[in-house]
């Protein structure tokens, strides 16, 4: 079974931003994720490594996502 962006968005109460058709199909970090992986950020520090994330799907706060954006 596969999970999209939406579903696990749904699941979790959270919003998606771009495209909730995404297929998710394993989880990884954000420096090792790769095409069809979820990641997450909760530590700041981590915060650069969005830059090069492969991941599908990254769950964030929107403070962190703004950031990303700049």
């Amino acid at each position: 079974m596969r999970l999209t962006a939406s579903a696990i968005a749904e699941q979790f109460g959270l919003t998606v931003v771009g495209d909730g058709t995404t297929e998710v199909n394993g989880v990884a970090t954000l420096a090792h994720a790769g095409a069809g992986q979820l990641s997450f950020l909760s530590n700041p520090r981590y915060r650069p490594q969005l830059a090069n994330t492969h991941a599908a799907v990254v769950v964030l706060r929107a403070d962190d996502a703004e950031a990303a954006k700049g």
